[in-house]
């Protein structure tokens, strides 16, 4: 089901002239992206959760509802996010999906919905030993049920 997941957003990203799932993901791992050093910290101290890195989740619209943007949060097994969702005043409302995989595959999924305005939420998940190492995020505009998901990104865990 992953790739079936990862290979639809990918085509469904070059279908509407986005960059590809991969290239995504790739600029998304970028080593040292969002992770804190001791010279961020008085006296080259360290916080305990310097040593996990975010991801930001750029603003990303399905072009029919609604839009995201946030940010994942990693830690030693679990994924968390803070994201703000914006549904426009339209018929229907927007729903993000939220995939989480771990080395398995599939773990679990979560969404959340905006109906007419926006609104904050912290999805995430803990996973077992090993933890949670991808997550996938897609946007639906629920005005019509038969309509696809649009991608919003994969982003790893890549420590």
């Amino acid at each position: 089901m992953r790739k079936t997941i990862a290979a639809t957003l990918s085509a469904a990203a070059v279908l509407v002239g986005l960059m590809p799932i991969s290239a995504i993901a790739t600029a998304a791992a970028a080593p040292g992206l969002g992770v804190a050093s001791t010279s961020d910290y008085p006296n080259g101290t360290t916080s305990a959760t310097a040593a996990y890195p975010s991801d930001p989740i750029p603003q990303t619209c399905n072009g029919r509802s609604g839009c995201i943007s946030g940010i994942v949060n990693w830690s030693n097994r679990s994924a968390n996010l803070s994201i703000k969702l914006f549904d426009d005043n339209n018929a229907g409302s927007t729903t993000a999906f939220f995939y989480y995989y771990t080395a398995n595959g599939w773990y679990g999924t979560e969404s959340r919905t905006a109906n007419n305005k926006t609104i904050s939420g912290y999805p995430g998940k803990q996973g077992p030993a090993g933890g949670i190492t991808e997550v996938i995020i897609t946007l639906k505009a629920n005005v019509d049920p038969d309509s696809p998901e649009f991608p919003v990104g994969a982003f790893y865990r890549d420590f």
